[in-house]
């Protein structure tokens, strides 16, 4: 979503197509009012009958209504989507309040909607008065399963699911997260940013480990196209319509106060098990994402920029180890990709880039981390804000890689692996964090677990 544009995505159940009207929502009487937009979008089988239309001509800090059914093939309506509404962000001038959550990780572990409440952070969630939630990755687990008995011995949807090996599966994946009334009325009302990690196509994948065997053929399958396009038919993400073709990675402003860069950590990774090195060093962003990065941070005059990579800074993540780090992180391993991650940092200080946040997933548990990464200048910060799970099991690390200098301010999860044993124990960890910008500039950052109880919270005033 910009001040001018908004991607409404719906989902059908046969071939036609998705027919949507944006209207202007300060009308009192919707059906007296002509609508601002009118576009629609043909669905297909392909793409597992969901559509996508870029509403467009639209005005910043303008409240809309949106109005979506689908039609057949011979334009009769065949079904209605659930009315849904957004608020377009300000103009980049504006000195507008920010409000705004993230999270990641959802129906990891056979930790899956439960069959009475589903998926219980999106009701807090749901509650919360927010400008747009951003999606860290791991959204679905598509190389997991989901029983009818979870991990915690609680009762579950009854849908199954089964590690995906062909594009239907992925699909099964997508529609069991959407399906779930929670999700449906959270992003009806709520604008979403959303970028992808590892499991919405398979654990620690890159383009070159994307390749498992399928146990039912026995054959190798390369899962990370298969994956991509589910995440894209399932996504409100832009395909093509900007010239950019399936580039995920963007740039996005909310007001004076926020520009938010989301990263691509998948598409363009060396190989995990590849040794990162002052010599021969690694990137997980690849050449042209890396260099639009510092440039959109170079010529960003926002007071916070925040960063969403969807693996970890300081963490060491990548399992099994003898795979190869995941994340940034090399830690007593050298297969991370720590040397991109500092020559970044460097550039930033180099380039005077101040107020920097990362906000960050993936681990299963909630952490905060001030860092001071250029030794000769103490006074330079960046922060890590990490995230989730939202929905899937836990998996405590207090292990920190040592190379920016990491200071924690936060650590919310279970003590152990395995320490938690039933679903309502569970919903204490649940979280997603969250950030208002006040018009003064001033940041806070809290968190909020699936019963509705705020954790944490600390005050940042920006750097001048």
């Amino acid at each position: 979503m910009t001040p001018s544009q908004a991607v409404i995505w719906a989902r059908g159940v046969r071939s036609g197509a998705l027919r949507v009207r944006v209207f202007d929502k300060g009308a009192k009487v919707k059906t007296s009012q002509e609508p601002v937009f009118i576009g629609e979008s043909i669905v297909a089988e392909e793409g597992d009958f969901a559509g996508r239309v870029l509403a467009e001509g639209l005005y910043p800090s303008t409240s809309y209504a949106v109005e979506a059914l689908f039609t057949d093939s011979q334009g009769k309506i065949v079904s209605r989507v659930l009315d849904g509404n957004f608020k377009t962000p300000p103009e980049p001038s504006s000195k507008s309040v920010v409000n705004f959550a993230w999270s990641g990780d959802v129906a990891g572990q056979n930790v899956c909607r439960d069959q009475k409440e589903g998926f219980p952070i999106f009701e807090p969630l749901g509650h919360e008065s927010l400008d747009f939630f951003v999606g860290l990755g791991d959204m679905i687990y598509a190389d997991g399963f989901c029983r009818q008995k979870g991990r915690y011995g609680n009762q579950q949807h009854k849908v199954t699911l089964e590690p995906s090996f062909d594009l239907s599966s992925f699909w099964k994946h997508w529609r069991y997260f959407y399906s779930e009334p929670r999700v449906q009325r959270f992003f009806g009302q709520t604008p979403y940013y959303v970028t992808y990690d590892d499991h919405e196509v398979v654990n620690d994948y890159g383009p070159k480990d994307s390749i498992r065997k399928d146990p039912s053929t026995e054959q190798p399958v390369d899962l990370m196209a298969m994956g991509q396009k589910a995440f894209r038919d399932y996504n409100p993400v832009v395909v093509g319509e900007t010239g950019t073709g399936h580039r995920l990675y963007q740039k996005f402003s909310w007001g004076s106060h926020l520009d938010l860069f989301v990263l691509d950590t998948r598409s363009y990774r060396a190989k995990n098990s590849d040794v990162d090195s002052d010599s021969t060093p690694k990137s997980m962003l690849g050449v042209h994402q890396r260099q639009w990065l510092l440039n959109q941070l170079k010529n960003s005059k926002s007071t916070w920029k925040a960063i969403i990579s969807s693996v970890p800074l300081s963490i060491p993540t990548g399992w099994p180890p003898t795979n190869g780090r995941d994340g940034w992180a090399n830690d007593e391993n050298n297969t991370g990709f720590e040397n991109e991650l500092k020559r970044i940092v460097q550039e930033m200080y180099k380039q005077k880039v101040k107020n920097v946040i990362w906000l960050t997933a993936d681990v299963h548990f909630a952490q905060g981390v001030k860092y001071q990464p250029i030794a000769k200048d103490p006074d330079y910060i960046m922060w890590e804000w990490v995230a989730g799970p939202l929905n899937a099991d836990f998996f405590p690390n207090l292990t920190l890689d040592a190379t920016l200098k990491p200071e924690r301010q936060l650590f919310f999860g279970p003590q152990k692996m395995g320490e938690v044993q039933s679903f309502s124990e569970a919903k204490k960890w649940f979280n997603y964090g969250k950030i208002n910008i006040a018009e003064s500039g001033e940041l806070e950052v809290s968190y909020v677990n699936a019963l509705g109880q705020t954790v944490y919270s600390q005050k940042i005033l920006p750097q001048q």
